[in-house]
C-alpha cells in the first residue's frame, strides 16, 4: 500500500523529529485502491529522510493535525466533527469528550499553554479545547464560517476561509 493517501494536514514536531501527516482516501487521489476509499490515517514520517515510522487508523477522513507540548497529536474529524488524540507513545487514537457537537472539525493548532488547542468548525467558528478535551466556542459569527485552515502564532490565530466567498485569511487577536 502507498505510504500516503491524500494529504490534508501536516505538522512537524522538531522535538521528536517527526512529521505528522493527516491523510485520507479521497476520490482525487490518483490510482486510489478501492480498499482505501474513505479511509483516514495519521502517519508519522522521519523528518530527516521521510522514512515511514508509524501509521494509525482513524475512524473517518481527517481535517487537520496538531502536536501538543507533551508530544500528543490531535486530529480533527472532517465528517463527524470529532477530535481525536494520539497520546505520546500510544498506538491508537481516542475521541476527546468535547461536550458539544461540532459539525465539521477542520483546522487545528495547539494553544500557547501546549496542553489545549483551538479547532475550527466549518459551520460554527473557532472552539478552544481545554487540556481534558472539552470544547468552548470562543469566536463564532457568520464571517467565521468556512474555516479550513487554522494556525496560532503567539497570541494570534490565522484562519484560512475557503468555505465562503470571498476566500480570505483572517487574523484573530486572542486575549488571556
Amino acid at each position: 500500500r502507498a505510504p500516503l493517501l491524500g494529504v490534508l494536514g501536516l505538522e512537524a514536531d522538531a522535538r521528536t523529529r517527526r512529521l505528522w501527516v493527516a491523510t485520507a482516501g479521497l476520490p482525487q487521489v490518483a490510482g486510489l485502491a478501492v480498499a482505501d476509499q474513505g479511509r483516514g490515517e495519521l502517519v508519522a514520517l522521519d523528518l530527516a529522510d521521510g522514512t515511514l515510522l508509524a501509521r494509525h487508523a482513524l475512524p473517518e477522513p481527517p481535517g487537520d493535525v496538531a502536536v501538543l507540548g507533551d508530544g500528543s497529536v490531535l486530529v480533527s474529524g472532517a465528517t463527524s466533527g470529532a477530535v481525536y488524540r494520539l497520546d505520546a507513545g500510544a498506538t491508537a487514537v481516542r475521541a476527546l469528550p468535547l461536550g458539544v457537537q461540532l459539525r465539521s472539525a477542520q483546522g487545528i493548532d495547539a494553544a500557547a499553554d501546549g496542553r489545549g488547542a483551538f479547532v475550527a468548525d466549518y459551520r460554527a467558528g473557532i472552539y478552544r479545547l481545554d487540556a481534558d478535551g472539552r470544547a468552548t466556542l470562543v469566536a463564532g459569527s457568520q464571517q467565521l464560517r468556512g474555516i479550513d485552515g487554522l494556525t496560532r502564532i503567539g497570541n494570534r490565530l490565522y484562519a484560512i476561509i475557503n468555505g465562503s466567498s470571498p476566500h480570505r485569511v483572517v487574523r484573530i487577536d486572542l486575549d488571556a
